[in-house]
């Protein structure tokens, strides 16, 4: 995922990876002043006009709100020992449910070309050395968030951290 993400710890004590709560908001944002837009349409337009001047921000209401409501995160629960992986829009997420014991490892992923670094990814893998979970992709000026979120997460599984270099 290209979005920027964040771990916390909840309330219940779970380690919770998901999408920056900025990234709901600024889609809030859009979506308001798309549906402002909507309502009161500029009175100056006429003919053509007044057509693009719905079809874009009826484009902007529809995608933002989506973007609002879209959800992907992993959920770490030690009391349990369950991962709980939702994604998708709220009403039609899709949720895993991965128990701890199958989790081998959480793999940070440097991704190469030539020597220098274009691209870190984290992922979890069974014991068997099966991709279970991809959980984020970033760019090289955020690996060091990308790592410590690794390390809260394999903290929490109770699984080591691999280096992989492609």
């Amino acid at each position: 995922m290209f979005f920027s993400m964040i771990f916390y710890t909840d309330k219940k004590g779970r380690g919770v990876w998901t999408v920056n709560p900025l990234f709901r908001a600024l889609m809030l944002i859009i979506f308001l002043l798309s549906a402002a837009a909507l309502l009161f349409p500029s009175q100056s337009e006429s003919g053509g006009g007044a057509a693009i001047s719905f079809i874009i921000p009826a484009f902007f209401v529809l995608t933002s709100f989506l973007g609002t409501l879209y959800r992907d995160c992993c959920i770490f629960d030690p009391d349990t020992r369950t991962l709980i992986l939702k994604t998708g829009l709220i009403f039609l997420s899709k949720r895993r449910l991965i128990p701890f014991d199958d989790i081998g490892s959480v793999r940070f992923i440097t991704v190469s070309h030539g020597k220098n670094p274009i691209e870190f990814q984290c992922a979890l893998y069974s014991k068997e050395e099966r991709l279970l979970a991809d959980i984020e992709h970033v760019k090289k000026n955020a690996q060091t968030a990308l790592e410590q979120r690794a390390k809260k997460a394999a903290e929490l599984i109770g699984c080591p951290l691999e280096y992989i270099k492609l």
